[in-house]
């Protein structure tokens, strides 16, 4: 799929923004809506894409979408409700994409690096989807187990990686993994595993591996209110 060669002009870029989970994990408090140096998630994550992308998609919890919008107005956000998955939401924000490349960020991630965005962009030269990656730090054997304790995988210890955003993506390659995926049931934890699974070239970059996502109650000490 791959066809950008490093001598083309940089492309148009997209901005999206997934917000709509209702951080379950975190007691029913919407990642949005945290507050940190006196300002929302959501804030800080459209400023963020901000840096690179021309047009800004943002998915948010239904019943918040007129908050979201109030907050981000000014910006030049579009805010749509968000659907029941990350893979749902992003489906609905590409509807109203036409730039060559989309960058996805998740609103959870706290405070990443700028830098990964131009090295995210970067990795898309020969590549249909581009995500940063971290190397597990694994003392035994990895494998994975299904609902009822029976072994289904082995897993390469030497090369398991994590992942996080900011990951860029070809538009026509990630829309064309999420139809594949809508059709045939596919759920995956990230989108560019649809992309490698639809047969996407996905290039992994070398991560930040203090990179923080607000998950649990423990996470929120990161937070400054003021």
């Amino acid at each position: 799929m791959a066809s950008m060669s490093p001598s083309s002009s940089p492309p148009s870029v997209a901005g999206l923004l997934a917000a709509a989970g209702g951080g379950m994990r975190l007691g029913g408090q919407p990642k949005a809506f945290l507050r940190h140096r006196g300002r929302t998630m959501l804030e800080h994550g459209v400023d963020y894409l901000r840096l690179v992308a021309e047009q800004l998609m943002v998915g948010l919890p239904g019943d918040r979408l007129e908050e979201g919008r109030a907050l981000l107005s000014g910006t030049g956000a579009q805010c749509l409700a968000g659907g029941a998955t990350k893979q749902e939401t992003t489906r609905f924000l590409l509807e109203g994409c036409t730039q060559e490349v989309v960058i996805v960020h998740d609103v959870s991630q706290f405070m990443p690096s700028p830098d990964l965005l131009a090295r995210a962009l970067a990795g898309l030269v020969d590549a249909d989807a581009c995500t940063p990656s971290v190397l597990l730090p694994v003392r035994g054997a990895l494998a994975t187990r299904d609902q009822e304790g029976w072994m289904t995988d082995v897993i390469d210890r030497e090369n398991a990686v994590m992942s996080h955003t900011p990951q860029a993506f070809r538009r026509l390659a990630l829309v064309d993994a999420l139809e594949r995926a809508q059709r045939e049931g596919w759920l995956e934890s990230g989108l560019y595993a649809l992309v490698h699974r639809n047969g996407g070239r996905v290039r992994m970059i070398e991560g930040d591996p203090g990179q923080l996502k607000l998950t649990y109650p423990e996470d929120l000490a990161v937070l400054e209110q003021a």
